[in-house]
């Protein structure tokens, strides 16, 4: 019996930092196919000379893009970056605070951020945890720049 809870524990031992660079690794790749958006959006709005919109809905945990097309904004669809996603499951999403604007807790609407043709995004901060640690995605205006921080940052 003893043999056994030693395996055990060492097996753990083994497969738990395995376990938490994966879910590291996660919250990186979201990271970085939101920032690949982002600059994706940026660079569409000023070679189309056309409005982009980054859609987020904290209640359903998606994104999604929107392109301003005769005087309307209306979702992109195709495949690829630009279509609706869904946070991955392990992500709880706790609130986004649109710089110089307003704080948007969860049960709010969905928050448009709006990128136009001069390249400028609306500054955001999105706040969420992920297997129970804190994190912040943090956008900047006119370069789009973002960083993700540890912990809940409020700027």
């Amino acid at each position: 019996m003893l043999v056994v809870l030693m395996v055990l524990a060492l097996l753990v031992g083994v497969s738990l930092p395995a376990i938490q660079s994966l879910l590291e690794g996660q919250v990186q790749r979201e990271t970085t196919r939101l920032a690949s958006l982002v600059r994706m959006l940026r660079n569409e709005a000023v070679l189309s000379g056309s409005d982009y919109r980054l859609v987020i809905d904290l209640k359903e945990r998606s994104y999604w893009v929107e392109q301003r097309i005769e005087g309307r904004f209306q979702p992109r669809k195709e495949p690829g970056l630009m279509r609706k996603h869904l946070f991955p499951a392990s992500f709880v999403l706790t609130d986004l605070v649109v710089m110089g604007g307003s704080h948007t807790p969860l049960i709010e609407r969905p928050v448009p951020l709006t990128v136009d043709t001069s390249g400028f995004m609306d500054p955001f901060l999105l706040h969420f945890s992920a297997d129970g640690a804190d994190y912040t995605l943090k956008v900047s205006g006119f370069r789009a720049d973002m960083d993700l921080l540890r912990g809940y940052v409020r700027e």
